[in-house]
């Protein structure tokens, strides 16, 4: 709790990034609208159609508008979106 940590270390080289966020028990702590698949041991986009049938988990992302800015904070509270 109450701790910052610095996700994307270079610059942002994109308008939009995508976060999704677990708790340690692995249940969804964002509550977002863009679906990805990701790796089952590491987070790794592997493309948004046909997870299960690949092999890998379908997750939820927020995507956030940083307004091509090269640096971004996003604040990661109980009550987040």
């Amino acid at each position: 709790a109450n701790q910052c940590v610095n996700v994307i270390r270079e610059e942002l080289a994109n308008r939009y990034i995508y976060l999704n966020a677990t708790d340690v028990f692995g249940h969804a702590i964002l509550n977002g609208s863009t679906e990805m698949c990701i790796d089952r041991r590491r987070l790794s986009i592997r493309g948004i159609e046909e997870c299960w049938q690949r092999g890998h988990i379908a997750a939820r992302f927020v995507e956030v508008d940083t307004l091509e800015q090269v640096r971004w904070t996003y604040f990661l509270t109980g009550n987040s979106p």
